[in-house]
């Protein structure tokens, strides 16, 4: 029976939390925030393209264009974002 819930990805440990009544070294903070700013980056690309309805439903034409449609609308996304991919 498949979960509802989503697993984690296997390399994806989150960040280091803090054990309680100790401090996180300043390393520790370093990558937890060079982590968390990676990952909210990609959590909002995720809903701008699910918010545009591209993968908030199932593609619906014929699955040798899809290469094709989801260039168009990843270039859309960095237009919309005022940056460039290549």
């Amino acid at each position: 029976m498949r979960e509802s819930t989503p697993q984690p990805h296997q390399l994806d440990n989150g960040p280091t939390k803090r054990r309680p009544g100790q401090r996180l070294n300043r390393e520790l903070k370093t990558n937890n925030r060079v982590l968390n700013r990676l990952r909210s980056v990609v959590e909002r690309v995720i809903t701008h393209v699910k918010t545009w309805r591209i993968l908030h439903t199932g593609f619906r034409r014929p699955f040798g264009s899809y290469g094709r449609v989801f260039s168009v609308v990843r270039g859309l996304v960095f237009y919309a974002a005022g940056r460039t991919f290549e």
